[in-house]
């Protein structure tokens, strides 16, 4: 799926900038659970970046129902070995899960920050027999997905007195730029990421244009772990030793 380009949308509150940005959308991710963060640092380096006080809120998606008519043709591949129908009736999204450093081992260790993790709901089937579908005239219905989840940041000037559920509240500092957890999870900080990349690229990977998103050092990680026999996929001391990273 491509890549989309960030929205910034404008609003006005009492305790806002005026400025309010997507920070993340699923729309741009293949739901494959792998988790980013951004932490807050003491003091500016190569991989962060400077904010203002601000709130980050997590959107979740919204649904619809359509009624959909199947015909012959498209129940066949449906049809299952006992001859029933095994038919979607809500197809798969992608939801965000956001955990604030209480919730993250590897934030405990930072002042601030946040992790956010793309999940994939899978699609829910229902089976039904001929006759079952006889009864409804072929005509089922469906839950789509009405608009994707997203995360937004807004900057404001005071902390909010209420921080509704689905947001964090975050003081101003130098944040290092949303960053994948190359490889599972929650154990490898911003700054690993990134000697993780700068080591690839002297190896001769072409990566000076990999966004903060890191796929094509990811992809580019386990294409080393495979020219070295290291098929664990995952960033371990094999790994690293092999890279030389520290």
């Amino acid at each position: 799926m491509k890549y989309l380009p960030l929205f910034i949308l404008f609003f006005c509150t009492c305790c806002s900038t005026g400025r309010k940005i997507i920070l993340y959308n699923t729309e741009v991710d293949s739901g494959t659970g792998i988790c980013f963060y951004t932490a807050k640092h003491n003091k500016a380096t190569y991989y962060t970046e400077y904010h203002n006080t601000r709130v980050v809120e997590l959107i979740e998606p919204t649904f619809k129902t359509e009624s959909i008519s199947y015909d012959s043709s498209q129940l066949i591949k449906y049809r299952t070995e006992e001859g029933d129908y095994r038919i979607p009736v809500a197809i798969s999204y992608i939801k965000i899960i956001l955990k604030d450093k209480e919730e993250s081992s590897i934030l405990k260790n930072y002042v601030d920050g946040f992790m956010l993790c793309p999940v994939e709901v899978p699609t829910t089937f229902e089976t039904f027999t001929k006759e079952d579908l006889v009864k409804t005239n072929f005509v089922l219905t469906t839950r789509v997905l009405a608009s994707p989840a997203l995360l937004k940041y807004r900057e404001i000037i005071h902390k909010p007195k209420v921080i509704r559920a689905n947001e964090l509240y975050l003081e101003e500092g130098h944040y290092n730029i949303l960053c994948k957890a190359i490889a599972g999870g929650e154990s490898h900080g911003a700054y690993t990421m990134f000697k993780v990349k700068q080591k690839l690229m002297e190896l001769g990977y072409d990566l000076k244009d990999d966004d903060w998103r890191l796929n094509a050092t990811y992809r580019a990680l386990i294409d080393f772990q495979e020219k070295n026999n290291i098929n664990v996929r995952v960033l371990d001391k094999k790994t690293e030793d092999a890279l030389e990273l520290f």
